[in-house]
Parts: structure tokens; sequence; C-alpha cells
């Protein structure tokens, strides 16, 4: 029982697997939405990555390399971005969803990323100095 909880503790550890991990739950959960526009797609592919920053801030006490982890996060976090824009827009357009889309701009939260990865790096290193 506890060997699978390890490993998958153990993927989600790196950065490229919580990306992936956040892009499917973002996909799978578009036919559960109640109200069907292309703003509440947006929002909720937008929620899922402010989970998947929060995820990998929290994720980074675990790991050895702090610098190595930062910008690997960094780069998995733009092509979250890329890879979500294209996803919901063609999920959008696939379903044939009704709006506007303008709801995309809740992207623009990347700005704090390397906010977040930055003051839990200051984090750990208060933690480990006293």
């Amino acid at each position: 029982m506890t060997i699978p909880f390890l490993f998958i503790f153990h993927l989600l550890r790196q950065p490229l697997y919580q990306c992936v991990f956040f892009l499917l739950i973002t996909v799978l959960f578009v036919p559960f939405l109640r109200r069907k526009t292309a703003n509440a797609v947006w929002n909720l592919a937008g929620i899922f990555y402010i989970g998947f920053i929060c995820t990998n801030g929290v994720f980074l006490f675990f790991d050895d390399g702090v610098w190595s982890y930062f910008f690997i996060s960094l780069a998995c976090s733009l092509g979250y971005i890329l890879v979500a824009g294209m996803s919901v827009s063609l999920l959008v357009s696939a379903l044939k969803i009704s709006g506007s889309g303008e709801s995309a701009m809740i992207f623009i939260t990347i700005i704090y990323h390397p906010l977040v990865l930055l003051a839990m790096i200051l984090l750990e290193w208060i933690s480990s100095s006293s």
C-alpha cells in the first residue's frame, strides 16, 4: 500500500510530472463544469495552474538542488501555459462552447511563480540556518 504512494510522491516531486498531472486534470474536469462557457473553462484551467504553482512551491522543500529546481520549474511553467493555452482553446472550439474567452488572462498569474519559489527558498534557507 505504501509503495504506490511513495512512487507517486517521488514522481510528483519533479516539476515535469507536476505539469503533466495538472494538465491532465484540467482536461478531465472540463466535462464536469456546471456552466460550460469559454470563460468558465479558462477560469478552471487558471485555477489548476495556480494549484500547479502552489504544489511546485511546496515540493521545493523536498529537493536538494534548489536552483536547478527553480529554473526547471520556471521552464515547466512556461511550457504549461503554452500547452494549456492550446489545449483549452482547442477544447473550447471542439466542444463548441460559447463565450469570448476573455478569462484567459487568468494565466497572468505566471508573474507570481518566481516569487512563490523565491519565498520558499528563503523559508528553506531560514529554517536550515537556525
